[in-house]
């Protein structure tokens, strides 16, 4: 996103106003620079492409966070709960394994 927050919205006749937000050209809406690639790809992409790249974000958004759950669900199972299996285990020696 970098390079958009600064040479798309001056390409296409934004005003950079403070604190790096840009007014476009022929609209009184001002946005913030987090904005830039949202509104170039909405001027640039037709409608069905626009649509493609926003499912392709959303399904890049999920994985990250489905792979967050993971992640934090095995830290607890191999950190807290084996721990205190083991320690069960070793406290009751004669107790029947499964």
């Amino acid at each position: 996103m970098g390079i958009a927050a600064y040479v798309f919205p001056v390409e296409a006749g934004a005003t950079i106003v403070e604190d790096g937000a840009f007014r476009m050209a022929g609209s009184g809406n001002e946005y913030e620079r987090i904005q830039a690639f949202p509104v170039m790809l909405r001027g640039i992409l037709p409608v069905g492409v626009l649509g493609l790249i926003t499912a392709a974000m959303l399904v890049a958004f999920m994985s990250t966070h489905d792979n967050y759950l993971l992640c934090g669900s095995s830290v607890i199972a191999r950190d807290v709960i084996a721990p205190q299996c083991r320690q069960e285990q070793e406290a009751d020696p004669d107790r029947d394994q499964p």
